[in-house]
């Protein structure tokens, strides 16, 4: 759930309003890429234009979600300038790293290099290029795990709730962003489940790229409640101190 802090003179809007916009914008990629490819499925028109293709590199959708992580990265960056903990250093430097790579395809290219570097095999169903692609990725995950490890060791109050959604939008980028474009290979032969799954990758990385600044404005922004380093914790008559963080 996206926390509602209340609006303040430098929220712009409150960050369940900004959701909904964000939430909007996305959807309305996705719904002109889908019109305008039945318009092209039923030839009343010649094809879909490239900018509104979301299975290509440099389209409307790409250049959205690019501006996206540029945002989450300027605004963890900013929030851990200002003393908010390791949490948001830590996503500053794992949302540059998505930035870098979106913006360069850089596990597209990586991939292929690897591929053809180290001949690669083809793994069922997939081309020898996924392989190498699954190696980068695979590099890039132990360097997020790495990050938000180090964010949980010197976490704040209220920071391991904040970590747990973190860590479950970028599950589900994992998801689309991993599991979909593979399974988009894989069924690349037949053409509605390889343009369903394309739809399911790129879509959902535009949408859980807006779930992840709306909830990174919500607790970072300029007005969201500040997190303090934990209390020792004190004994009560009685009782033992709760060892818990």
């Amino acid at each position: 759930m996206i926390p509602q802090v209340p609006p303040g003179p430098w929220t712009g809007l409150p960050p369940g309003r900004a959701t909904a916009s964000l939430l909007a914008v996305d959807a309305a990629l996705i719904g002109a890429n889908v019109g305008l490819s039945a318009l092209s499925f039923l030839d009343l028109i010649a094809s879909v234009p490239d900018a509104w293709r979301l299975e290509t590199e440099r389209n409307l959708a790409a250049a959205w979600t690019i501006l996206k992580w540029a945002a989450l990265a300027t605004l963890c960056a900013w929030a851990a300038c200002r003393g908010r903990g390791a949490l948001p250093a830590a996503l500053a430097a794992a949302f540059a790293m998505l930035l870098a790579d979106d913006a360069l395809e850089g596990h597209e290219r990586l991939g292929r290099a690897l591929a053809e570097g180290l001949s690669l095999p083809a793994p069922p169903f997939l081309r020898a290029q996924d392989a190498g692609e699954l190696l980068v990725v695979a590099a890039e995950c132990a360097i997020l795990a790495l990050l938000l490890a180090w964010a949980w060791r010197r976490r704040r109050q209220g920071d391991a709730r904040r970590l747990a959604v973190f860590v479950a939008l970028f599950g589900l980028l994992g998801l689309a962003g991993v599991v979909c474009d593979m399974a988009h290979e894989a069924v690349r032969a037949w053409p509605v489940p390889r343009y369903a799954t394309g739809v399911a990758e790129d879509g959902g990385e535009m949408v859980v790229a807006s779930l992840l600044l709306a909830y990174a404005w919500a607790v970072f922004g300029p007005v969201a409640p500040r997190s303090e380093p934990d209390p020792e914790p004190v004994a009560a008559p009685g009782f033992a101190p709760d060892p818990e963080r």
